[in-house]
């Protein structure tokens, strides 16, 4: 944003709009297996420690209103979902709303989840999610965070088979 004419008043704070990207929050979590990533897809809800359990997250306001959810495992790949808007639910491992997957069970009787739609993002279909060198990017404990999106673009070069033409 540019500005051309401006006569400062007195009292009155200028900033400076932030870019849509910076300002536009992606949550980042981790998923053990193969088994535990076929629950979230299934349940369409990625589960958070809730409480005061060893693990349990700490909610920010960067997590509330985060816009999309990037699931990852080192060994079995990345996903990249649209979250619901409304921030996480608390629900209970034995809602008979929840569809049980073969090889997982939550373990906790309360969760935080992260409700998303489970089909590929528009504008994101491009973007090859499976660099290694995001991996190592991420931090080592694995618990869930918040990164922008325009720091997540940065890390992803665009992968396409065509090259893209400016109409």
């Amino acid at each position: 944003m540019q500005i051309i004419k401006s006569i400062p008043q007195r009292g009155l704070i200028y900033e400076i709009e932030k870019d849509v990207d910076e300002q536009t929050m992606v949550l980042v979590g981790y998923f053990k297996n193969i088994y535990q990533l076929n629950w979230i897809e299934t349940n369409c809800m990625y589960n958070t420690r809730a409480g005061l359990d060893a693990g349990s997250i700490a909610l920010s306001e960067d997590m509330i209103n985060a816009k999309y959810l990037l699931l990852f495992n080192p060994k079995v790949g990345t996903r990249f979902y649209k979250l619901l808007p409304g921030g996480p639910i608390a629900i209970a491992t034995n809602d008979k709303r929840l569809k049980e997957v073969e090889g997982y069970k939550p373990s906790k009787p309360v969760y935080l989840a992260f409700r998303f739609i489970n089909q590929i993002v528009p504008g994101f279909e491009n973007y090859d999610w499976s660099k290694q060198e995001f991996v190592s990017y991420l931090k080592t404990d694995f618990k869930p965070h918040t990164i922008p999106l325009s720091e997540l673009k940065k890390l992803f070069k665009i992968h396409t088979n065509t090259q893209l033409h400016e109409s």
